[in-house]
């Protein structure tokens, strides 16, 4: 298995859009409780990183698929980038030198888009 390390194999050469969103702390709950309510899901008390993800990605998957002109599903994929100095034991300073990051892939294969329970799982 070779290492990969090319990043502009997932990253666009179009214009990406930046979004912030905000979430109450019941939305927050609500969409925790959505997630693991399916009873084939895997995760029992999503995060609300998983959470939120789940919602944003699937509800992307479902729009694009509207749109499709044709009846093929496609092949999504999500990046997080996650900073591992907080989960350090003990944790690292914010101000400690040099970068200290990992990033996580998760795809949805186009036989999997009917269904979302799963999706928290990847998150």
């Amino acid at each position: 298995m070779t290492k990969f390390n090319d990043l502009n194999a997932i990253i666009s050469k179009e214009k990406i859009v930046t979004r912030r969103f905000v979430f109450d702390k019941s939305k927050l709950e609500t969409l925790k409780k959505s997630a693991c309510s399916a009873t084939e899901s895997t995760v029992k008390d999503p995060t609300r990183v998983e959470a939120v993800s789940t919602f944003i990605w699937s509800h992307f998957m479902e729009v694009v698929n509207a749109k499709a002109k044709m009846d093929s599903k496609k092949l999504f994929a999500a990046v997080h980038v996650v900073n591992l100095r907080p989960k350090m034991n003990p944790p690292l300073s914010d101000h400690a030198f040099g970068n200290l990051w990992r990033f996580s892939l998760a795809v949805s294969k186009p036989e999997e888009n009917k269904d979302y329970h799963d999706l928290v799982f990847q998150a």
